[in-house]
């Protein structure tokens, strides 16, 4: 009579249980990769001085990216971005600029992200491939900054 019981109760609790799910369409074989901000790397900051690129490791995957250093932060504060990033000349930014003391870092893959600013590094932590150490680092570590690169994709 107790086994029936319990059987009984757990199968009206299974029955109202609600089921979660997720459903993805891509197109002619694409990977779906879900940028969740709130997970933190688990190895990275890996960059290259030379090149000004950076990528961190995600349970999910790596994200590869690129830095630049420029004169301006345009007002803005960790985690935003911009469209276009340009110098106060108005010259267009592509990656691996030292301009100056204020570290901007883009996303490139798995998608492409708009820049956004890290944070004011001096003129001599910027420069030199720094921002791209910078950039690797904070996107490992800090959350605001996952969630400009993540957020700004398609925007």
């Amino acid at each position: 009579m107790k086994k029936s019981l319990y059987f009984a109760i757990f199968a009206v609790f299974a029955f109202f249980i609600p089921i979660f799910a997720t459903t993805m369409c891509t197109i002619n074989d694409s990977v779906a990769v879900i940028l969740d901000p709130s997970i933190a790397g688990t190895a990275g900051g890996v960059f290259d001085r030379t090149l000004g690129t950076w990528s961190v490791t995600f349970p999910y995957g790596t994200i590869y990216g690129i830095s630049a250093c420029v004169d301006t932060d345009w007002g803005k504060s960790r985690g935003n971005y911009i469209k276009t990033l340009t110098d106060t000349n108005g010259t267009r930014v592509y990656g691996n600029e030292a301009l100056g003391q204020y570290c901007w870092c883009k996303m490139t893959h798995p998608v492409a992200s708009r820049w956004v600013f890290d944070l004011n590094r001096s003129s001599t932590g910027c420069n030199g491939g720094n921002c791209a150490n910078f950039c690797g680092i904070d996107t490992r570590n800090m959350e605001v900054l996952r969630v400009g690169l993540f957020g700004s994709v398609q925007q």
